[in-house]
C-alpha cells in the first residue's frame, strides 16, 4: 500500500519538526509538503534539515505554493488564525485535514464546522492518545462521581510561553466531566475566590519554564478524592497521535469521503482495532 500524504502546516515551529521527525520514521506515510507563513525565516529550506534530521528533498514553502488535493492529509499545530484558513483552504479541495492547534474563538470554530461540512477534519485540544484515553476514563468517572457529592477540579501545567489558558486539553477533559455526567456545566476559575456552586467545575492553570504539559482531574468528596492525571514526558508523543489521527483520516476519506467533525475517540478505536 501507497503511504499516506502529509502537509505538515507550522513546519518549523516546535510540533512541525516533531512531526517531520516523527514522519520520517512511520513507513505509513510520507511529508509531501511542509508550510510556514509568508515571511518567515525558514522558507526555502529543507524541511527536514529545518527539523535536524537528514533532508527528505521536500522545502519550507507558503501555503499558496502548495497544491493541495483529497490524497493529501494536512496536518495544522499553527496559529489559531492561520489553522482556521487553513481549515477552509482543505476543505475547498476536499483534503482531509488534522488540526492540534489550540485557542480557538467562537468565529474561528464556526469557519472549522463550516469546512467541516465539506471534508473530514479531525480536532483536539490534544493529541496525545494518552490524554484522549484518560478523557474517557474521566467521563467514565464522572458517571459515577456525581456533583451531589463531589466537585471536579482540574489543574494544568505547560511552558511559560504558552498563550491560551485553560488550556484547551483543560477543555476537553471539562467537555468529558460534562459528557460524563451528562450534563453542561458552570466552568469557573480555579483561582477565584468564594464557594463552589454544585456541578461547577474549577481550573487551576500554571504556567512556567519549560513544562510541556501536566493535566489532572480531581473528583473531590466529603470522604474520598479520586485523582486521574496525565504527564508529558516528551514533545514527540503529541507527533505520533497526530500521525495515527492523520492516518485513519486519510484512510477514512479515501474509503468512503464522509465529510465530519471528529475527536479523537475514532482514531484511539482504530488503534485497538489494530
Amino acid at each position: 500500500m501507497a503511504p499516506h500524504l502529509l502537509a505538515i502546516a507550522g513546519a518549523a515551529g516546535r510540533m512541525g519538526a516533531a512531526l517531520i521527525r516523527e514522519a520520517a520514521g512511520d513507513a505509513r506515510v510520507d511529508v509531501a509538503a511542509a508550510i510556514e507563513a509568508p515571511g518567515h525565516a525558514a522558507l526555502g529550506t529543507d524541511a527536514g534539515a529545518a527539523s535536524g534530521i537528514d533532508p527528505i528533498s521536500v522545502p519550507i514553502v507558503t501555503a499558496e505554493d502548495v497544491a493541495l488535493g483529497a490524497e493529501i492529509c494536512v496536518i495544522d499545530f499553527s496559529l489559531a488564525a492561520a489553522a482556521a484558513e487553513n481549515a477552509e483552504r482543505a476543505a475547498a479541495v476536499g483534503a482531509p485535514l488534522v488540526i492540534g492547534a489550540t485557542g480557538f474563538d467562537e468565529a474561528q470554530e464556526a469557519r472549522i464546522a463550516r469546512a467541516a461540512e465539506t471534508t473530514l477534519i479531525v480536532k483536539a485540544g490534544n493529541m496525545s492518545l494518552g490524554v484522549n484515553l484518560l478523557a474517557r476514563l474521566v467521563a467514565d468517572a464522572a458517571k459515577v462521581l456525581s456533583p451531589s457529592h463531589f466537585d471536579a477540579e482540574i489543574a494544568e501545567a505547560h511552558h511559560r510561553r504558552k498563550v491560551d489558558a485553560p488550556s484547551g486539553t483543560a477543555l476537553m477533559l471539562a467537555d468529558a466531566v460534562d459528557m460524563g455526567r451528562g450534563d453542561t456545566a458552570s466552568r469557573e476559575s480555579g483561582d477565584r475566590g468564594g464557594a463552589r456552586g454544585s456541578g461547577d467545575i474549577g481550573f487551576a492553570v500554571s504556567r512556567g519554564g519549560g513544562v510541556i504539559g501536566d493535566h489532572s482531574v480531581a473528583f473531590v468528596g466529603d470522604q474520598e478524592i479520586v485523582e486521574l492525571r496525565h504527564r508529558a514526558l516528551d514533545r514527540s508523543l503529541f507527533a505520533r497521535g497526530a500521525i495515527e489521527a492523520a492516518v485513519w483520516a486519510s484512510r477514512t476519506w479515501a474509503e468512503g469521503r464522509r465529510p465530519g467533525l471528529h475527536g479523537m475517540d475514532p482514531v484511539i478505536d482504530s488503534v485497538i482495532e489494530t
